[in-house]
């Protein structure tokens, strides 16, 4: 006992190991002096490995096949990855022997499945063959998978590209991790699909290249990785220069706009919209020529200009529409609606919000389902319906988390807040604005702080607090000055009518003072000063 725990250190696979290493040796427990000359193997790893070393060859062999395959294997996947084990009567009195020997164990006997003792004991098992055998062996069971799969290769996608990754196949690793990543995107597992994208980049080339790296830069944009996306975008724009590609470089001009609005940058934005919209049309791409219409309506948006906007918006509508791109028009409609919204229509704001969440319901679009519920929340705390909204932007949260999209998470903070401040729970107000402050911050998002800094000032407002709120309101003027992003008609109406009992009971002097010093803050002080005041 005192020989075996001092060597395990209180790991319990270790001690079993050590047991059936002492029992193998054919060691009384009770004879000190064998004890005292027993030559344990130095390490947990070393340990197992004696024991692999222990069974005949041919058991062996299959072990170290099976280690590849999978913690979980079946004897007729052994044999069609490497029939030099034998038939399947030979791998099953091989599976029998390793059995014995406490290595693998039996897991579903009709299936003719084992399992590893323990995934210590199959990476031993992995690690001890040669790097150029372990690669074919690989190869060899991506291989199996194709064959035997081939009605089924989706669901196997992910194993498809372990293995073709691990093999020297470089196109079926380049297949693979491509397929992977596209399915993973799709799916918005979007951790995964950056690993894939990453992985895959190094070997592609020309304009493949291109369209990767604007593949995970659009990844990077929704996890809130905007500073990343941006770089890797810039890689893409200069490889498509290379090339003397107009429509990559066209593509890259694009996710660089959007980038640089998303940043409050409307003036480079528009730059490369426009040169964008100048390479689209030189090849007839009518799709690229929606998207650069499309993001230009919402730069003019974000900058007042909510004719241009919707000129905009409605060109690049007849465009997809022409073209049946469903999730690009539900886009639209949503976008139309907030227009609607920002010149005091709510009505008609939440007809198009309805008919835009109708469609993306339809193609099963779960993040555009997730933007429409949060805007009819919108439309509902305008309307005062303060429980209806909070209903609206917790289906919204939800969405939001499921997909990944780390900026919209934290506009459903920001409109949690909202609804709650309307409900008159401002604790909650206040735990929702504060997430929101700091995700905003991090994202340097000027235009989405505008609005945040106006809505922590109605919230200490409504407690009282008159000098924080016109403070907090001119820190937000001098942002949205600064910026070119004018406040909207109703929302300067919804600001006045939320501090009417404010505006009666201090003198419009002092309310100027507070607000004059509100924009000598600063952005950042401001954004310090927000925090503490929900804290």
């Amino acid at each position: 006992m005192e020989l075996i725990t001092k060597r395990a250190q209180g790991n319990p696979f270790y001690i079993q190991e050590l047991i059936s290493y002492i029992r193998s040796q054919g060691v009384d427990p009770a004879d000190t002096t064998r004890l005292k000359d027993l030559q344990l193997p130095g390490s947990l790893h070393s340990l197992i490995l004696s024991r692999i070393d222990g069974v005949a060859e041919a058991p062996r062999h299959a072990l170290k096949v099976a280690s590849v395959v999978g913690r979980v294997f079946r004897a007729p996947a052994l044999q069609g990855v490497y029939p030099e084990l034998g038939g399947i009567s030979d791998i099953v009195d091989q599976l029998i022997v390793l059995t014995v020997a406490d290595l693998v164990h039996p897991e579903i006997e009709a299936e003719q499945s084992y399992i590893f003792k323990h995934a210590i004991t199959q990476e031993v098992g992995y690690e001890s063959m040669p790097f150029a055998f372990r690669s074919a062996l690989h190869e060899r069971v991506a291989a199996f998978i194709e064959r035997t799969e081939a009605d089924a290769i989706d669901r196997h996608l992910d194993l498809l590209a372990h293995h073709y990754w691990h093999s020297e196949n470089a196109a079926k690793k380049r297949e693979y991790l491509g397929r992977a990543g596209d399915a993973a995107q799709a799916a918005y597992a979007n951790a995964v699909a950056i690993d894939y994208f990453e992985r895959l980049a190094p070997l592609v080339d020309g304009k493949d290249h291109v369209e990767l790296l604007l593949k995970l830069g659009k990844v990077l944009e929704l996890v809130g990785g905007w500073k990343r996306a941006e770089k890797v975008n810039l890689n893409a724009l200069a490889l498509a220069e290379s090339l003397d590609d107009g429509k990559c470089r066209a593509s890259c001009e694009t996710a660089l706009a959007e980038v640089a609005r998303k940043q409050g940058r409307f003036v480079e934005a528009l730059e490369r919209l426009d040169r964008a919209a100048r390479g689209f049309e030189a090849v007839g791409d009518e799709s690229g020529t929606g998207l650069v219409r499309h993001l230009g309506g919402t730069v003019a948006a974000q900058r007042g200009d909510y004719s241009k906007a919707v000129e905009n918006y409605e060109a690049s509508l007849v465009i997809r529409e022409r073209i049946g791109d469903k999730a690009s028009m539900g886009s639209l409609l949503s976008n139309l609606g907030i227009i609607a919204e920002y010149r005091g229509d709510y009505d008609g704001s939440r007809s198009l919000h309805e008919r835009a969440l109708q469609l993306r319901t339809d193609i099963g679009d779960r993040r555009g389902i997730g933007n429409s519920t949060a805007n009819l929340g919108m439309i509902a705390v305008l309307q005062n319906q303060f429980a209806d909204a909070r209903d609206w932007f917790q289906k919204s949260m939800v969405l939001s988390r499921e997909v990944g999209d780390a900026w919209m998470v934290a506009l459903c903070d920001h409109n949690l807040a909202n609804a709650n401040r309307g409900l008159g729970e401002h604790d909650a107000a206040r735990n929702h604005y504060t997430a929101s402050l700091k995700a905003y911050r991090a994202y340097e998002d000027a235009w989405a702080l505008a609005f945040l800094l106006e809505d922590v000032g109605l919230l200490v407002a409504a407690t009282g607090n008159a000098s924080a709120a016109h403070e907090l309101l001119g820190a937000a003027d001098a942002l949205r000055e600064g910026n070119d992003m004018p406040r909207a008609p109703s929302r300067e109406q919804e600001i006045r009518h939320d501090l009417l009992d404010l505006a009666a009971s201090v003198p419009q002097p002092q309310r100027d003072a507070c607000r004059a010093r509100g924009r000598t803050m600063g952005l950042h002080a401001a954004v310090d000063y927000a925090l503490a005041l929900c804290g």
